[in-house]
């Protein structure tokens, strides 16, 4: 069975969290947040409450654009 395709509007404390804890249950296309890349990737790395997140976090440029990946998330 295929995992249902989601995006996240917002990547808030909520939105972080949602990511954290589905993540191997949705197929994650797009995460819409006016904040820097750079800032969203700290934030979901490291979290004062939930701790550090233990997936590797990176930003990746492309094409003028800029993206965040995980392991499994790219």
């Amino acid at each position: 069975m295929t995992k249902p395709r989601v995006a996240i509007n917002g990547f808030g404390r909520i939105g972080r969290l949602l990511f954290r804890q589905s993540f191997d249950q949705f197929d994650y296309v797009a995460i819409n947040d006016l904040s820097d890349v750079n800032n969203l990737a700290y934030l979901l790395k490291y979290d004062t409450v939930y701790r550090a997140y233990d997936k590797p976090v990176k930003v990746i440029s492309e094409g003028g654009k800029n993206y965040f990946s995980s392991a499994l998330f790219s």
